[in-house]
């Protein structure tokens, strides 16, 4: 029996995929019905088994579950391709990005050992990290980084059900290919940002 976890944490990486192949490819310059159209066979394709694995499957194994912050940002990623729009404005993407680069570069070496202290404790059944969460949803919501806010929501609502086969908070909220992501996205825009500035 495939366990529910099973299922969404495969499809979760099949997103991801299908992220990388519009971004990657020529996909996004085609017209619309045949982006959907592609967009469904990136979906089916990382799924089909081989060998009796998906490739969805081999990624799932390298990098485990990503996380539900990863499964909005891979939708908006891929909206924004399908529909050839900006689906979330461009500062909070920015704000989401630099405040998960900023989680990712304190978090992961303590909980390496970089220091004696390990914050991935807090993620079991503590009041401090939730707590912390609603703080800090508190202030994006006053500073209207609205994205921010949603994939908290989202990351402790499916904590709160046992979405993931994980029991910790912080696997819901980040993980590594999030955050190397997100600093790419990062250097991106700088670089963007500079090369703008020297054309003007």
């Amino acid at each position: 029996m495939i366990l529910f976890t099973e299922v969404t944490g495969l499809l979760s990486v099949a997103l991801a995929v299908v992220a990388a192949g519009l971004f990657a490819g020529t996909v996004s310059a085609w017209k619309r019905p045949y982006r959907v159209a592609a967009l469904c066979i990136l979906v089916v394709a990382p799924l089909l088994p081989i060998d009796g694995l998906s490739l969805a499957g081999y990624v799932r194994g390298v990098v485990g579950d990503l996380s539900i912050t990863t499964v909005v940002v891979t939708m908006l990623a891929i909206a924004s391709r399908v529909f050839h729009r900006q689906v979330v404005p461009e500062k909070e993407i920015i704000a989401l990005c630099g405040l998960v680069v900023l989680c990712g570069t304190i978090f992961y070496p303590m909980a390496l050992g970089a220091t004696p202290y390990d914050p991935y404790r807090m993620g079991y059944d503590s009041y401090c990290l939730p707590t912390t969460l609603l703080l800090l949803g508190l202030a994006a919501w006053l500073k209207r980084l609205l994205l921010i806010v949603s994939c908290i929501t989202l990351a402790m609502l499916a904590y709160s059900v046992g979405w993931y086969a994980s029991t910790n908070l912080w696997d819901y909220l980040i993980d590594p290919v999030l955050v190397v992501g997100s600093l790419f996205y990062l250097l991106r825009r700088a670089t963007q940002a500079v090369m703008e500035k020297r054309r003007h």
